[in-house]
């Protein structure tokens, strides 16, 4: 909740201590990424690119990123 709500209100320093505090609380990359998409719709786009942005930075940080940009089957050399 306090993450969408940072998103609303463009708080982008103290999104990025929340992102940081719901990782160590448990919540997944694909989580949190949810919650910047449902922003989208309630908050405008302008709101959620922002988000997203502070999003990647700490992605980058951390070195993490979502499942889905994870290959599952490393390629095969033939």
């Amino acid at each position: 909740m306090t993450v969408a709500m940072l998103i609303a209100l463009n708080r982008s320093p103290e999104l990025k201590a929340h992102i940081l505090g719901a990782l160590n609380n448990g919540l997944s990359v694909e989580e949190i990424r949810e919650i910047v998409i449902h922003a989208a719709v309630y908050c405008g786009f302008p709101a959620a690119l922002e988000g997203m942005r502070v999003l990647r930075e700490v992605y980058d940080d951390r070195h993490l990123r979502p499942r889905s940009e994870i290959p599952t089957n490393p390629p095969q050399s033939d």
